[in-house]
């Protein structure tokens, strides 16, 4: 198993942000410039690893850093009740500590002190960010384009038949109302007498 990165190597940029050449295992590229003539790739599987052109940097996430390719769906909410949800692809690598790196949304983003409290005192530590020994490095929203998850599949097993293709856990993770009710439980300081309760 490879040694978790540093919070310093996770911003470095690691391989080139060139297209993958025609050696590609899997391209896909966006529908709407599709139709205008643009051939622009947003998203390949390729021998030197998974390149991500949607989003801005551009970048290739090479395979000794990727220890599994996820597909998740990332939550939006708005002001109101309203949400939007967004399809994801993304790389997980080695690591115990989130870091936010350039091109990724808020779902690569650390999670805050008192999200690891909540999700602690909730029982579920294992929504905790790096608690499997991984941390989702580089992802990006499917805006305008899609993958199939058996093309997918097969183009990371022809390059890299240790890495799996997994669902990722959606964004943000999903808490059920007992384990809310136990964080509400054991997040209360008892109360004491001549203390006026909050």
């Amino acid at each position: 198993m490879t040694e978790p990165l540093s919070a310093r190597a996770q911003n470095e940029p690691v391989s080139s942000a060139e297209e993958p050449g025609p050696g590609a295992g899997y391209v896909v590229r966006q529908r709407w410039r599709r139709l205008v003539g643009l051939r622009e790739v947003v998203f390949a599987v390729h021998a030197g690893g998974v390149y991500f052109g949607s989003g801005r940097p551009p970048e290739t996430v090479p395979w000794d850093l990727i220890r599994a390719v996820e597909l998740f769906c990332e939550t939006e909410s708005h002001l109101g009740t309203s949400s939007t949800v967004f399809q994801c692809i993304g790389v997980r690598a080695t690591g115990t500590r989130q870091v936010r790196r350039p091109g990724s949304g808020p779902a690569a983003a650390p999670q805050t002190p008192q999200a690891v409290q909540y999700y602690a005192d909730a029982g579920r530590p294992d929504l905790i960010d790096g608690a499997d020994g991984t941390i989702r490095y580089a992802y990006r929203r499917m805006a305008g384009w899609r993958v199939s998850r058996a093309d997918l599949a097969a183009g990371v097993w022809r390059f890299a038949p240790d890495v799996a293709v997994i669902d990722g856990l959606d964004y943000p993770p999903p808490v059920r109302l007992t384990d809310a009710a136990a964080a509400r439980r054991r997040g209360r300081e008892p109360r004491r007498r001549g203390k006026p309760s909050p």
